[in-house]
């Protein structure tokens, strides 16, 4: 049995490709998760409206563009 010249360039340029789209796809799914932040652990700074990403769980935070504290509430944006 013997291949011809074009099933051997079509399997030399598809087979690698292939692989590299699957697993471009499989890591975009993966950081697609990480990407989304939980609207929970974004602060508004009160002084300067600075956005920042804080622990979720604390009551005040501190804004690491000014260094002032700030309380829960709602996000203005």
């Amino acid at each position: 049995m013997s291949l011809k010249l074009e099933w051997i360039i079509f399997l030399f340029l598809f087979l690698p490709l292939s692989a590299i789209i699957l697993l471009w796809l499989f890591s975009c799914q993966e950081r697609k998760g990480e990407s989304q932040l939980r609207r929970d652990k974004i602060w508004e700074c009160e002084i300067c409206y600075g956005v920042y990403r804080a622990d979720g769980r604390d009551e005040i935070s501190k804004c690491p563009l000014c260094g002032s504290y700030n309380k829960r509430g709602p996000a203005s944006f």
